[in-house]
């Protein structure tokens, strides 16, 4: 079963979320003011970008090495 590694929590620096929700939230005011339809796509990437967060920030790094040569991989095609 899977167990989260409490330690996790305490590199955690709780003081980037508080600075980065304001952003995010006059962000979102800002374009929805200008388009109803770009704003919904924000919202998405919004989540999407969070849950990657949450995946990668939860799972121990060690547990995922064997994935890193393909993420490599992916990015070595993508941008060249």
């Amino acid at each position: 079963m899977f167990q989260i590694d409490r330690r996790i929590l305490t590199h955690f620096d709780f003081l980037i979320p508080i600075l980065v929700f304001p952003i995010i939230a006059l962000s979102y005011y800002l374009i929805s003011e200008a388009n109803s339809t770009l704003a919904n796509k924000q919202i998405v990437y919004y989540l999407v970008g969070f849950c990657a967060f949450a995946f990668f920030f939860i799972i121990p790094i060690k547990k995922m090495e064997w994935v890193i040569p393909f993420f490599y991989l992916a990015d070595h095609c993508a941008f060249n």
